[in-house]
């Protein structure tokens, strides 16, 4: 009976532990704030407004952007060049690096008009 209670209590430790950390969310959760780091330069959000905010940005080559969907509607961040596309629903973020100095424009597919500029040293 003991043993039965022992074993018990580390089955519900271990529920109770895996519900914690999904609650908290992981280092490669897509739900994840867009912070600075050593690599992203720039934070860009996705607006309800249908604008990407800042824009231009400008990052030093090497390093990468951040885009965040603060709006309540799915965007797009789609390089004009091809080079990127992601589909980025609310709440979500979505990183890119960029290895080669030169000027990237990019836009959302959905919201004509919506557009922005990454300049790259």
């Amino acid at each position: 009976m003991q043993i039965e209670a022992m074993y018990l209590r580390a089955f519900n430790l271990t529920v109770i532990t895996i519900g914690v950390l999904a609650a908290c969310g992981s280092p490669t959760n897509p739900d994840k704030p867009c912070l600075y780091a050593p690599t992203v330069d720039a934070i860009v959000s996705a607006t309800k407004a249908n604008t990407f905010d800042p824009s231009p940005v400008t990052i030093v080559h090497g390093h990468g952007v951040c885009w965040q969907n603060k709006a309540t509607v799915l965007h797009t961040v789609t390089a004009d060049s091809g080079a990127f596309d992601t589909n980025m629903y609310p709440g979500k973020t979505f990183e890119y690096p960029f290895p080669k100095a030169g000027t990237y424009a990019y836009h959302c597919k959905i919201h004509q008009g919506m557009i922005g500029t990454v300049i790259v040293h």
